[in-house]
């Protein structure tokens, strides 16, 4: 059986002999921690979803937005593809239902959107400072939520609307909950964690990366052959799955996305996102989640004496090397590291400590270095996070130029894959970057009213026909088409 954490005094946190105002230091510390975790990610919090991964924002904007009009319900819906009702397998929407009920008191837009996501995110950032703090004293709580607060990559997407916010606030819930179990024992602290630990899986899958770690802390309290580690780990992965097979069987085939890319998964040319791999790692993970000032002490860390002797730790890392070596290969998107972000800031946090207790004893230049660290990061990542941010303004506007120019409920068909237009506008309609005259006659006869073919690649024939058959109208800049109306032909003499 695993030994006991030491007591948090071992690691410089401040017991009982000493001055009151010394024991509030490491909760002043936070406290300013936490002001700044917010501070940046509410940057750009009123700014529509067309920046980095406008494409899964906005699909997670639509779960918000038919929940919000139409009633809560299990199974989220787009406004692709086609008429709808368009109902899909994805995670269990926490954050939509919380825009939905919401939205009944605050305006809904990028503010509520945004907001939320923030929030899921700062429930994240003090379940991560308790458990580093209960399981190894206050001075790695501040170095690791110092390094956790300021990740470019969890900046981010700490504040995008998709469902990595709540995934991470689920992650770190279950650490702390269990480590809380473990420590003191008790039947609600266990149910707390298996609640925590369910909700993080529900949230999103890749959550199950934190499994090893959930059941090496849980033997702390109990031996490996009792129930209690293992319904910690199966009782999340049984409500999981139940999910994903209900959405599976109640939606229509080719919309159930967990299981295709599943099935994709398993074939070895399978890729999307980024389209090379030394790119990739070097812009998401050492730019963007590491930076280049945590490299030595991420280094320092993993040799360090509080982790070196962690099985519960090594076997985390494992999970996520298993994560990265399967799924992220071939699936290059940069939010699929956001389960790293935590393992990282633990291991950054414990080299950074190391290091600053050679330095100095003295809990104000331990501040100011902590403080240059922190700024240090944000300014070495700013060009990443500037790729990150950048708007693509012209989906927004058409959206909401459409949502003006066309009649509500009707559906069209999209000159491009990108969904953001289909949001803005709140017109369901087909995505297509090619569109054929196959497709065309298919559409038309299932109810297309419009044909936007911005960004559109369509076939020269299509285009040739669509321009002959159909009235040709502009909105915003943008040439559309009226299929309803079809062109009216000059008499023949």
């Amino acid at each position: 059986m695993p030994s006991r954490v030491a007591p948090a005094g071992s690691e410089g946190t401040a017991t009982a002999a000493v001055p009151a105002g010394r024991r509030a230091l490491p909760w002043i510390g936070f406290g300013i921690l936490l002001a700044l975790f917010i501070g940046l990610r509410l940057y750009h919090a009123g700014m529509p979803l067309v920046d980095n991964s406008d494409w899964r924002q906005t699909d997670t904007a639509s779960e918000a937005w038919f929940f919000h009009k139409l009633g809560l319900g299990l199974l989220p819906q787009l406004f692709y593809n086609g008429p709808g009702p368009n109902y899909v397998q994805l995670e269990m929407p926490f954050m939509p239902w919380t825009v939905a009920i919401l939205a009944h008191f605050l305006p809904f837009g990028s503010w509520l959107l945004h907001g939320v996501a923030v929030g899921f995110s700062t429930c994240g950032f003090v379940c991560f400072w308790l458990f580093c703090r209960r399981r190894f004293g206050d001075g790695i709580a501040v170095a690791a939520a110092t390094v956790f607060a300021v990740e470019p990559l969890g900046i981010f997407f700490g504040r995008a609307f998709q469902p990595e916010p709540a995934m991470m606030a689920g992650i770190m819930a279950s650490l702390w909950l269990t480590q809380r179990w473990a420590d003191r024992g008790g039947t609600g602290a266990f149910l707390l964690a298996v609640a925590a630990f369910t909700f993080a899986v529900l949230a999103k899958l890749p959550a199950a990366t934190v499994a090893p770690a959930v059941f090496f802390i849980a033997l702390a309290r109990s031996r490996w052959n009792r129930i209690e580690p293992w319904a910690l780990v199966v009782v999340p992965a049984i409500a999981a799955g139940a999910y994903t097979v209900y959405g599976g069987l109640h939606v229509k085939p080719g919309y159930d996305f967990i299981t295709l890319i599943l099935s994709m998964l398993r074939q070895s040319t399978y890729h999307v996102g980024d389209a090379s791999q030394s790119v990739f790692w070097y812009r998401y993970f050492l730019e963007s989640s590491i930076a280049w000032v945590g490299v030595v002490p991420f280094a320092v860390g993993l040799a360090s004496r509080p982790l070196r002797a962690s099985g519960w730790f090594w076997a985390w890392g494992g999970a996520l090397a298993l994560w990265c070596l399967v799924v992220v290969r071939h699936i290059r998107f940069d939010y699929y590291l956001m389960p790293l972000l935590p393992w990282i800031a633990l291991a950054e946090g414990v080299g950074l400590w190391a290091i600053l207790r050679l330095l100095t004893r003295r809990h104000a230049l331990q501040g100011a270095i902590l403080g240059a660290v922190a700024l240090g990061t944000v300014v070495g990542a700013l060009p990443p996070l500037k790729h990150l941010y950048t708007l693509y303004l012209p989906d927004y506007r058409l959206g909401v130029a459409l949502r003006r120019e066309l009649a509500p409920g009707t559906t069209i068909i999209l000159g491009t894959e990108n969904p953001p237009i289909l949001f803005y506008s709140r017109h369901h309609g087909w995505r297509t970057n090619q569109l054929t005259m196959t497709e065309l006659q298919q559409w038309l006869a299932e109810g297309a009213a419009y044909y936007i073919p911005f960004g559109s690649l369509s076939l020269p024939s299509v285009e040739t026909y669509v321009q002959a058959h159909f009235t040709r109208e502009m909105v915003d800049g943008t040439v559309y088409y009226d299929l309803r109306a079809p062109v009216a032909k000059t008499p023949s003499r």
